[in-house]
């Protein structure tokens, strides 16, 4: 089922002709026998449940004040299933189709008497044919057909959808529909998330920046994905601090030693100049880091680096490291070699706590299995 929701919990919208405009040939009165005595009773017999009563309703049974257009748009976005009779060829029910297609890929259910003559441009796709004099039968086939589309290997029975297999619309807190291909990187992370994530760093910063507890000489990003974070977070934060690139060569590191990803000239030529100037401004005092990374795995890479820039600067160097996010932290071990130069503790350090570890632990958990950017992995 969609989101483990049940049959009995879905909101079911109907869109249909009234009968005004001879759309059935017994006017009004067709109109809600069809309603009653067909569609009602299919989406109750499609839930398997004799004692559950459906949530369908239609828009002529409504009766509120309002705009009946946002209304309208509202449940054809909101319902699980739209189920809609195209007979009499209603100019109004061909527009709330259009509407529901291009919100939802599923389940729109047509429905159309025997006879009906089916425009060109949905004639191609699956629709229900059924006989007002046949009741029983026309109720088996809506029911089946929803207990069909509510099944996860469904992928999508929206003409929009089909054309547009990577489309995606998200309503956040409202519904979401995903093309078949885009359910393929459903894991991505969402551009909208990694900003917010990035903000969240800068309100962490923000008052000890502003009232000068925390100064850094530099702010570092551990290779590109790092130094994207450390940009984003100076251009917001910081006016003239230097902001630079410790590289992690993970691949080709020859040595043994403890941060062998980071030992290399290019680092060292960096991290020395960096070195020249933190002993011009203040002498023999200890330098002070604000380290990032955009993932924090296993741990590795950053123990290596906070152990690579206090070899070069001095052991008494502090170091403040803040990853944007982490699928392992509810795993405490992972923290244990770092912790000290984790938020939490830095800060507590200093006399302030901003946010306990719990918080910090939330903060950076994440549902998303990728970043935006070239499909990088974060799940391991």
């Amino acid at each position: 089922m969609m989101k483990d929701v049940k049959l009995s919990e879905f909101k079911t919208y109907v869109i249909m002709p009234f009968g005004n405009n001879n759309e059935y040939l017994g006017g009004n009165e067709e109109s809600e026998y069809i309603y009653k005595e067909i569609i009602k009773p299919a989406v109750k017999l499609a839930m398997c449940d004799e004692n559950a009563e459906p949530n369908i309703m239609r828009e002529v049974d409504r009766n509120q004040p309002g705009s009946i257009t946002t209304t309208i748009v509202k449940d054809l976005l909101n319902s699980d299933v739209v189920i809609v009779d195209v007979t009499g060829r209603n100019p109004n029910v061909f527009w709330e189709l259009g509407v529901r297609y291009a919100l939802r890929n599923k389940i729109t259910i047509v429905i159309a008497q025997e006879g009906t003559a089916i425009p060109f441009n949905i004639k191609g796709y699956r629709y229900i044919e059924y006989s007002r004099f046949i009741p029983n039968e026309a109720r088996l086939k809506i029911a089946q057909f929803i207990r069909e589309s509510s099944k996860e290997e469904m992928q999508s029975d929206s003409i929009v959808f089909e054309v547009f297999p990577a489309m995606s619309v998200i309503i956040p807190g409202v519904a979401e529909s995903h093309g078949h291909q885009s359910l393929k990187t459903k894991g991505t992370m969402r551009w909208d998330e990694y900003i917010g994530r990035v903000k969240w760093v800068c309100q962490l910063l923000e008052d000890s920046v502003v009232n000068g507890r925390f100064t850094p000489d530099a702010l570092i990003g551990i290779s590109n994905g790092g130094l994207i974070v450390a940009d984003l977070v100076g251009r917001e934060l910081f006016r003239g601090t230097p902001i630079l690139s410790l590289w992690a060569n993970r691949f080709f590191g020859t040595t043994q030693s403890p941060s062998r990803f980071f030992d290399n000239p290019y680092n060292d030529a960096t991290i020395g100049a960096l070195k020249q100037s933190v002993e011009q401004a203040h002498g023999s005092a200890p330098a002070t880091i604000l380290l990032i990374d955009d993932h924090l795995g296993t741990g590795d890479t950053a123990q290596q680096a906070i152990g690579y820039l206090k070899n070069q600067l001095g052991n008494e160097t502090s170091i403040l490291f803040i990853p944007l996010v982490s699928r392992r932290l509810y795993q405490f071990e992972y923290l244990s070699e770092i912790e000290e130069f984790l938020p939490y503790k830095y800060q507590l350090r200093r006399g302030k706590e901003i946010l306990t570890k719990e918080e910090f632990v939330s903060q950076a958990n994440t549902e998303a299995l990728y970043f935006p950017y070239f499909h990088k992995d974060i799940s391991k």
